[in-house]
């Protein structure tokens, strides 16, 4: 189980026009990432943007709830299934705005 923490950090993550379209409308409440070299924590929040088209950014609510490969047999090795509630559409200044603290942009993952 993750442990939760106080600092809240955003990563920068690329998706799919039809997930980013799902996410927008509230059907898709969940990402499925490597994680590998990243470091996602409850509490962190994803900013997922489509990089082939010009569309807003989509903020989540904080990370609520983290599933590793290890805690359920059906999840890929190096995996984790990260859950939000929502997500909000901003702008590119609002994304300037944010704090500093941005991790590292993953690569698209096909089938997420």
């Amino acid at each position: 189980m993750a442990e939760r923490q106080t600092d809240i950090r955003y990563h920068k993550l690329k998706i799919s026009i039809e997930y980013f379209q799902d996410v927008k409308l509230g059907l898709k409440k969940y990402e499925i990432r490597e994680y590998t070299g990243r470091d996602f924590r409850i509490g962190d929040r994803l900013v997922l943007y489509c990089p082939d088209l010009f569309c807003p950014y989509l903020v989540t609510s904080p990370i609520n709830y983290m599933l590793y490969d290890s805690d359920f047999p059906g999840i890929a090795a190096s995996y984790v299934v990260l859950s939000f509630e929502e997500a909000e559409v901003r702008s590119d200044s609002e994304i300037d705005n944010l704090p500093d603290n941005w991790v590292e942009v993953e690569p698209l993952i096909k089938g997420e």
